[in-house]
C-alpha cells in the first residue's frame, strides 16, 4: 500500500515510471509529481494545461495536451511527440475529454481508448474505440499511420474507465462503463497486433 498525502487534489491520471521507480501522479494544479514507494514526492514539471491522458514507455511519460501528443523526458522537459514527417506535434483528433492511454511494448505503440470520440477515420458517437499509434525505436516520433477498431458495447451510454493488464498473448484488457443494469460484455480484450477486440467477460446488474 502506498500512502501519499497530496497538498492538492489528485486527478484520475497516474502511471508507474520505471526510470524514476515511482508512481507519476497528475495533481489538479497541473503538476506532474513522482511519488516513491515510501510516500515521498518530487515535482517533475508544471504543465501548461491539464492532460487528458497519461502513459509511460521508453523511459518517457507520454501525455495528451488538448488533442496533441507530448512527452516528458528523464530531465523533466516537455517535448512534442513529432508526427511521421518529423515537423509538428502529432494530432490525435477527437475532443479534449479524458481518455485512457498506455504504451504497448509488444508493438511499440501508444494505445488510446475512448468512447464517443472520433480519431481520424476511427470512432463515432455511441461506440468505444481503440487506436494504435506506432512509434520510432526511441519513442520520440510517430512511425506510421494510426489504425483502430470500434465496438458497440451497449445501447446505453459508454465510457472507457480503464485499460489494464497485458495477457501472456499480448492482449490488453479494457473495461467500459455503460451506466446500465444489464448483462453486457463490458470487459473486453484488444489484440494490439491485429487491432481486433473480443469479449472477455459479461457482467450484469452493474452501473
Amino acid at each position: 500500500t502506498l500512502h501519499y498525502a497530496s497538498p492538492s487534489v489528485l486527478s484520475p491520471f497516474m502511471v508507474y515510471d520505471p526510470l524514476r521507480d515511482a508512481l507519476v501522479v497528475h495533481e489538479f494544479d497541473r503538476r506532474l509529481v513522482a511519488v516513491a514507494s515510501d510516500g515521498t514526492s518530487t515535482d517533475i514539471i508544471q504543465l501548461p494545461e491539464a492532460p487528458s491522458g497519461l502513459a509511460s514507455g521508453h523511459d518517457l511519460i507520454y501525455l495528451r495536451l488538448s488533442n496533441q501528443l507530448h512527452y516528458v523526458d528523464g530531465d523533466g522537459n516537455l517535448l512534442p511527440l513529432l508526427d511521421e514527417a518529423g515537423v509538428a506535434p502529432y494530432v490525435t483528433g477527437g475532443s479534449v475529454a479524458p481518455l485512457v492511454m498506455r504504451h504497448d511494448p509488444g508493438t511499440n505503440a501508444l494505445l488510446l481508448f475512448a468512447s464517443n470520440e472520433v480519431f481520424g477515420a476511427f470512432g463515432a458517437w455511441g461506440l468505444t474505440t481503440a487506436v494504435k499509434i506506432p512509434l520510432t525505436d526511441d519513442g520520440t516520433q510517430v512511425a506510421g499511420p494510426m489504425t483502430g477498431v470500434s465496438v458497440d458495447v451497449s445501447d446505453s451510454a459508454e465510457q472507457v474507465v480503464g485499460a489494464g493488464r497485458r495477457d501472456a498473448d499480448g492482449s490488453i484488457l479494457f473495461v467500459v462503463d455503460t451506466n446500465a443494469n444489464l448483462s453486457e460484455t463490458r470487459m473486453r480484450l484488444l489484440d494490439p497486433v491485429t487491432m481486433t477486440t473480443s469479449a472477455f467477460a459479461v457482467s450484469g446488474d452493474y452501473a
